[in-house]
């Protein structure tokens, strides 16, 4: 088992971004003994008999436990963040991945870098590896969450300058974490996708309770939520169901979601007219050039479902709202493609 706190220099900057990484463990009799704390280095010996996923991006770094039921999740949740980089003055924001995802999928770095670049403070990576239990340790899981953002607290970080990132199971995660906090106190959450499957009946997740504004992006039906019930709904493509850039896993409507979130620091999605007519009881009115992502800034003024058409290429912006006639040639062509992403040039 590895974890570690990294600066974000790795991706070039001197933000901090701390790496929490939990995985499963079969349970056994010898408990994990810290050997040694140095500022960014805590060694744990752990039992030979529990296996673990391997990963050479972390080496030898900080793990603590927690256990829950049968399953023992690791992280460095009761490290001293102020010992690490990372200060109470600043503003602080959390990523949490999506399904067989870590911090090498390339949406994560991507990410970490343009936070560190338009919003600076200090990052933070949760990451889960044992993927086949998700859903089913779901609460445990959030509680895990829970415990770092109250840990943020006591130690001075102000729940205005929170800021939370989740794709697909991490976006309910974010969200769940954030209710269990308390209603509408942390300062904002941004959801990619937010997973559908397991989530339907299992978990009632009010998210317009889990921070001041809580922003949802949609881009799969297969995969993704149904449910809009967000401050703001963002419907992308063809009402947040399809886009035209989908293609073979991991490339598919879904995983996508993350790639719009990525490319809007730079490139505008803007908010259009329903051009697809997609269904919805709670159209928003917006501001001139109102925008899908973070660097939006008056969200608080609008609120409801928002539609943004997509293209088949990066930056995937690249389409004019009125132009319903080549809307419907992207949708012929979607339906006609049996495989595979558009070849872009």
């Amino acid at each position: 088992m590895q974890l570690g706190f990294y600066p974000a220099t790795k991706y070039g900057s001197t933000a901090t971004t701390e790496v929490m990484r939990m995985e499963s463990v079969n349970k056994g009799n010898n408990k994990n003994r810290i050997s040694s704390l140095s500022p960014g280095l805590v060694k744990t010996h752990i039992s030979k008999q529990q296996n673990f996923h391997k990963n050479s991006f972390f080496g030898n770094n900080p793990c603590l436990s927690r256990e829950y039921n049968d399953t023992q999740f690791i992280s460095t949740f009761d490290d001293n963040l102020t010992d690490l980089g990372c200060h109470a003055k600043e503003k602080v924001a959390i990523i949490v991945h999506g399904w067989i995802e870590s911090i090498d999928t390339p949406w994560v770095p991507e990410l970490i870098a343009n936070l560190r670049e338009f919003r600076g403070g200090c990052i933070i990576f949760m990451m889960v590896n044992d993927y086949f239990i998700l859903v089913q340790k779901f609460n445990p899981i959030s509680i895990i969450l829970l415990k770092k953002l109250r840990q943020l607290e006591e130690q001075g970080f102000d729940e205005n300058e929170m800021f939370l990132f989740g794709f697909s199971f991490g976006a309910q995660l974010v969200i769940q974490a954030g209710m269990l906090f308390g209603n509408n106190r942390i300062a904002e959450i941004d959801a990619c996708d937010p997973a559908g499957p397991g989530f339907v009946l299992l978990f009632e997740l009010q998210p317009q309770l889990a921070a001041k504004n809580t922003q949802c992006i949609h881009t799969s039906s297969m995969k993704g939520t149904l449910k809009r019930n967000c401050h703001q709904d963002w419907l992308m493509g063809k009402c947040g169901r399809a886009q035209e850039a989908a293609g073979v896993f991991p490339r598919g409507s879904h995983g996508l979601c993350p790639k719009f979130y990525n490319a809007a620091f730079r490139h505008n999605f803007e908010a259009t007219q329903n051009v697809y007519r997609c269904p919805s009881l709670r159209v928003a009115s917006f501001p001139e050039n109102f925008k899908m992502g973070y660097m939006e800034r008056r969200k608080n003024k609008v609120f409801g479902d928002l539609f943004s058409p997509t293209s088949e290429c990066y930056p995937y912006n690249n389409i004019q709202a009125s132009s319903f006639e080549r809307l419907n040639r992207l949708a012929r062509r979607r339906r006609q493609r049996l495989s595979g992403p558009a070849i872009c040039s």
